[in-house]
């Protein structure tokens, strides 16, 4: 179960159902969720995120094996930049997952994955420790780390990440960012993503 979490988790952060690309506001009335795209931001389909996806490299074929094999594709992917990028393109995630046997409170959860991205990177840096926090008005859990995201090619990127789990009845959203350290505009805009998030799931 938890691998299948940490999966999705990597896979949000590393950087669907698709909105028309003219279209900045994002709605998917079956599970309640609508977003607001930042200026200038792309969709990614569900095929280039899994592209991404090849690009990287995580230090473990056995590892990148299973994150193909668990990772469902997330609702919405958004992009600073149009694909194929050639440097780390900074990207805002939302997944959907059951709870199954797992805690029912998002700082829980980040905690009980932690330990697995400190074993994938081994520079990781973490910046806000699980933590209590707020997404649409709703209890969530919030982490950030830093580390160094490799691609396929050999290139090396200083990468900030940062992950909110929001419960909704018996699922939770999943939320991953993934920007260049330092990058307060970038930064900024993320933060305008999330705060534009508005959720219609139970509590």
């Amino acid at each position: 179960m938890f691998k299948h979490l940490i999966a999705t988790a990597l896979l949000l952060v590393a950087g669907a159902a698709t909105a028309a690309e003219a279209d900045s506001h994002y709605v998917n009335n079956t599970v309640g969720l609508q977003l607001t795209k930042p200026d200038g931001w792309h969709y990614l389909s569900a095929a280039q995120n899994l592209e991404n996806l090849k690009r990287t490299d995580f230090g473990s074929a056995e590892f990148k094996q299973n994150l193909v094999k668990y990772t469902t594709a997330p609702l919405v992917v958004l992009a600073q930049h149009e694909e194929p990028y050639d440097g780390l393109n900074a990207s805002f995630k939302v997944n959907l997952k059951p709870f199954g046997a797992m805690p029912r409170d998002g700082k829980a959860i980040l905690q009980a994955i932690l330990p697995s991205f400190r074993q994938q990177f081994a520079n990781l840096e973490v910046v806000t420790p699980p933590t209590d926090a707020t997404v649409a008005a709703r209890p969530a859990g919030h982490l950030v780390i830093n580390y160094t995201l490799r691609s396929a090619e050999g290139g090396e990127f200083p990468t900030t990440s940062e992950m909110w789990i929001v419960p909704a009845g018996d699922y939770f959203f999943m939320i991953g960012a993934g920007y260049t350290q330092g990058d307060a505009a970038t930064r900024a805009q993320i933060q305008d993503a999330l705060e534009s998030i508005q959720l219609a799931a139970p509590n």
